[in-house]
């Protein structure tokens, strides 16, 4: 913690600041590494178990979606070409993590992001960061709170929650597969990028039938005692 502390004022001291955070800057998924509150760190991703791995990802239309330990979230960012910007059209899941310290970590994240169908100001603040980070992004909701970003992946995490298994066929128009056994207890969610859900029921095969779904982008979310693991699948 108190690593990540030195590291934090090191960047709001002394990094290089990238100048005006214009739309092309936030394209790109970015990885949440911390939440920060008046320059101390809440909690960092490193600290939460089982080990999860947080992402934002921002189109070129500055809708965005991602997910935090289990449950997803999507909206929009509105502004011309500055620091403000404003999150509007935020959507969010809300089931239980496989932990409390999953939980916690949630219960921080969302705190500091609007509430369902309101909008909310923040201001972004863009570094150059050291070559494992790549760019760092500080979004900042006030008074004083921050989501800590990047544009690498965590390294730790990315090897902590390297996918085990896989879903397939992707695309698909009809059904998936998990490519190995899961526990017959693990939660099975599909999530839709407008923040909808709902879980599906253990198959002893590994196939799930989502038919019934609208074509579009969903996030495929498996949460056990081994740990959690998130997958982009497309119907169509």
């Amino acid at each position: 913690m108190k690593q990540l502390y030195v590291l934090l004022l090191s960047l709001i001291i002394s990094a290089p600041v990238l100048g005006q955070v214009d739309e092309a800057d936030l394209v790109g998924t970015w990885y949440v590494w911390a939440l920060a509150q008046d320059l101390d760190v809440n909690i960092e991703v490193d600290d939460v178990t089982p080990s999860i791995a947080p992402t934002i990802t921002i189109n070129e239309d500055l809708t965005f979606e991602g997910i935090c330990a289990c449950n997803t979230f999507s909206g929009r960012f509105v502004g011309e070409p500055t620091s403000e910007y404003e999150i509007v059209d935020f959507v969010r899941t809300e089931g239980p993590c496989s932990s409390e310290s999953q939980d916690e970590f949630e219960g921080y994240f969302f705190q500091y992001l609007p509430e369902d169908g309101f909008s909310q100001m923040y201001h972004f603040e863009l570094f150059e960061g050291d070559p494992t980070q790549g760019e760092v992004l500080f979004i900042n909701e006030n008074p004083g709170f921050a989501f800590l970003c990047q544009s690498e992946p965590l390294l730790s995490v990315d090897e902590l929650t390297k996918p085990t298994i896989s879903v397939y066929p992707n695309p698909t128009s009809a059904q998936f597969t998990i490519s190995k056994q899961i526990p017959s207890d693990a939660k099975i969610t599909i999530y839709s990028i407008s923040g909808q859900s709902q879980n599906l029921e253990y198959q002893a095969n590994g196939v799930y039938d989502i038919s019934s779904l609208a074509n579009g982008l969903y996030v495929i979310s498996i949460v056990s005692e081994q740990g959690s693991e998130q997958f982009k699948l497309v119907k169509q």
